[in-house]
């Protein structure tokens, strides 16, 4: 869970939740590169399962972002009202509007779907 966790400190990509987008979690204080590195390829050398290697993996080749001193997107305080009230942070109404036009095309593409179920 750890390193499930610490890889979502990465830059949001837009093939990412919407929340977790407007969110945009960043480590508080990150380690020195190295140190961060030297860990994470420890940690693989130890007999491990294959998913703890992939996600490790994932984890170094978004190392540069996992890094990365930026500003949060919300205020740990301000997490529930992100569920309530997604729009009334700054730059959400992109990303909300982005999921909706995604959700619409789903929505038509089941009903064109079913549509054709129903034809003789």
């Amino acid at each position: 869970m750890a390193l499930d966790a610490l890889l979502e400190y990465r830059a949001p990509a837009p093939s990412m939740a919407p929340l977790a987008q407007i969110a945009a979690p960043v480590l508080a204080e990150p380690p020195a590169r190295d140190e961060f590195h030297l860990i994470l390829e420890d940690l693989v050398r130890q007999p491990t399962t294959p998913r703890v290697r992939q996600t490790v993996d994932s984890i170094l080749s978004f190392a540069d972002e996992i890094l990365r001193r930026r500003v949060r997107g919300v205020a740990v305080s301000d997490l529930p009202r992100l569920l309530v009230e997604p729009e009334t942070f700054p730059g959400a109404s992109s990303i909300l509007a982005r999921q909706t036009s995604v959700l619409s095309d789903v929505r038509g593409a089941l009903q064109d779907a079913l549509d054709r179920q129903k034809l003789p």
